[in-house]
């Protein structure tokens, strides 16, 4: 029996589709004219609020084993499983709203997050991100 790709890419974005949660993306895109301050290192110019909502599978971390075995990793967090061709990079500020909850990414092992990343045939099935509630 052969794997087709492109048929296990459409049955995941379907799921996403019919049994994912809405995630909005929030982040802020800079115009043409910004600079940098040598001083705190933050942008200087003008911005506009964007804002994009996709559909993913949303697992919120309850006290089990996992949360012992990652330290990294507490109760509250939520991981958060995108499709592969949603947009995270280069996107400044990127905040993420869950049910009317902001959170943000929270940073970790690099080894951690390929556990969670599933591929068929070398390509991605999904991105995913652990966060936590923003501040």
């Amino acid at each position: 029996m052969r794997t087709n790709i492109v048929t296990i890419l459409k049955r995941q974005g379907l799921a996403r589709k019919m049994a994912g949660t809405p995630v909005v993306l929030k982040w802020q895109f800079w115009t043409v004219g910004w600079t940098t301050d040598p001083v705190t290192g933050r942008r200087v110019g003008t911005s506009a609020p964007q804002t994009e909502t996709v559909m993913a599978f949303v697992h919120f971390v309850g006290g089990s084993t996992v949360v012992r075995q990652n330290a990294e990793i507490a109760v509250g967090d939520v991981i958060v499983d995108f499709a592969p061709d949603v947009t995270l990079e280069g996107r400044d500020g990127l905040t993420f709203e869950i049910a009317g909850v902001r959170y943000g990414e929270k940073k970790i092992n690099g080894v951690l997050t390929m556990t969670w990343d599933a591929m068929v045939l070398g390509q991605k099935l999904g991105r995913s991100l652990l966060l936590q509630l923003a501040t």
